[in-house]
C-alpha cells in the first residue's frame, strides 16, 4: 500500500468591508493497497472441506481462531480517496482603540469527502461517498455537525418466486437508470451549545485539538474516527477540563436512514451533560437524554472524577436502563500514555 498527500491553498483578499480575507485550505489524500487472494490453495491458508453427507464444500482458515486470525479471502486491489477542506475569514474586529485588530473566525471547520474504488471486485466496485461538515458559531460555543452517505447505485424492484416485492441494489450506477446522481442512506445532524463560565475552551477547540492532534499522528479521518472525536468531546467523562468550575452543555441529535429495500428510520434525541466542581479536585458529572421517538430516556450516566496530579480517576455509573453498570478508570493524563488505565467493570451481564 502507499499514500499520496498534500496541501493546497487559497486566499481571496477584499479591498473593502470588514471582512478582510477568506483562505481554504484543501488537503487531498490518495491511497492504493494491493491484497492477494489468500484462498488460492498455492499459498497454503485456506483448506477445501467437505461440510456435509450431502458433498457440499467450504473453505476453512488454518488459521482461524488463532492470537492473530486468519488471512483475508478475496483479491483487493483499491484505491481510495479522501478530500478534506477548511474555509476561514479574517475579519476587522470592534475595538475602542484606533488601531484595527483582526480576528480569525470558522466558516467551514471541516468538509470531508472520501470513497474508494476496487478494480478486483466483480460488482459494485465503488464504494458509497461519505460527506461531514463541520461548522460553529457564537464563538464556538454552538457547534453544527453534518453527516451523510450516498449510495451511487441504482435500486430495482423484482418479485421472487412466492410474489412477493424486493427491492434491491443492482450493479448499474444511479445516473444511467434515470435515478439521479444516487440514494442518501443514512444521514446525522448534531447540534451542541455549551455554557459555561470561562472561555478557556468551547467543544469546538475540543473537537479541533483532537483532531490535529490524530492527524499529527499519521490518522486518518472516516466516519468512525469522527465519531469517536465527537463522542470524547460531548462526553463529560472522557474530557474534563479542572480549569471550569462548571459546564453545562446541551445536544440535538438528528438521524435519518433509507435502505435500499425500502425500509425508512428517523430517529431525534435531546442530550444535556455537564460537570460541577465541588472542590479544586474533585467533580461530579452526568450525561442523559430524552429520545423523541420513543418519549424515554437515554442512557444515563453519574460520575466523579478525581484530579491525581498526573493521574486522572473516574467512576462512572448507569443507574437504570438495559445497560445498568458501573466502571472505575485509573488513567495516566499524559497524551502519550493515555492508553494505560487500570480498570474495574461490572455491568448487567455479571448479575
Amino acid at each position: 500500500s502507499f499514500n499520496l498527500n498534500t496541501n493546497i491553498y487559497g486566499f481571496y483578499n477584499f479591498k473593502k468591508g470588514k471582512i478582510q480575507t477568506i483562505r481554504q485550505l484543501i488537503q487531498p489524500s490518495f491511497g492504493f493497497s494491493y491484497t492477494p487472494d489468500f484462498s488460492d490453495p498455492s499459498l497454503g491458508y485456506y483448506q477445501d472441506i467437505q461440510v456435509n453427507e450431502a458433498g457440499d464444500r467450504q473453505l476453512f482458515s488454518r488459521y482461524q481462531g488463532f492470537i492473530y486470525g486468519g488471512a483475508p479471502l478475496g483479491e483487493s486491489r483499491a484505491l481510495s480517496i479522501n478530500i478534506r477542506s477548511v474555509l476561514e475569514a479574517k475579519i476587522l474586529s470592534e475595538t475602542d482603540s484606533t488601531d484595527a485588530t483582526t480576528k480569525k473566525i470558522p466558516l467551514m471547520e471541516n468538509i470531508d469527502i472520501n470513497t474508494s474504488y476496487n478494480f478486483a471486485a466483480d460488482s459494485f466496485q465503488l464504494a458509497p461517498f461519505n460527506f461531514r461538515a463541520r461548522t460553529s458559531f457564537f464563538d464556538r460555543r454552538l457547534s453544527v455537525n453534518l453527516s451523510t452517505i450516498l449510495d451511487p447505485y441504482a435500486v430495482e424492484t423484482s418479485t421472487n418466486s412466492n410474489g412477493i416485492e424486493i427491492t434491491r441494489n443492482i450493479n448499474e450506477f444511479a445516473w444511467n437508470k434515470g435515478q439521479g446522481i444516487g440514494a442518501i442512506r443514512n444521514a446525522t445532524l448534531n447540534l451542541n451549545a455549551s455554557i459555561n463560565p470561562n472561555s478557556s475552551q468551547s467543544q469546538g477547540e475540543v473537537r479541533d485539538e483532537i483532531t490535529n492532534k490524530f492527524l499529527q499522528e499519521g490518522g486518518r479521518m472516516n466516519e468512525f474516527v469522527q465519531s469517536e472525536i465527537n463522542r470524547i468531546a460531548t462526553d463529560p467523562s472522557q474530557y474534563i477540563d479542572w480549569d471550569i468550575p462548571w459546564n453545562l452543555t446541551f445536544g440535538y441529535n438528528l438521524s435519518y436512514s433509507n435502505q435500499a429495500s425500502g425500509t425508512k428510520n428517523v430517529t431525534q434525541t435531546i442530550n444535556m451533560s455537564g460537570d460541577v466542581s465541588f472542590s479544586e479536585k474533585w467533580k461530579i458529572n452526568f450525561n442523559t437524554g430524552y429520545d423523541a421517538q420513543t418519549k424515554e430516556l437515554t442512557q444515563t450516566m453519574i460520575g466523579i472524577a478525581r484530579d491525581l496530579h498526573c493521574w486522572q480517576m473516574n467512576v462512572n455509573w448507569i443507574p437504570f436502563g438495559r445497560f445498568t453498570s458501573y466502571n472505575i478508570d485509573i488513567r495516566v493524563k499524559s497524551s502519550i500514555l493515555s492508553d494505560l488505565k487500570v480498570s474495574r467493570r461490572r455491568s448487567f451481564f455479571d448479575r
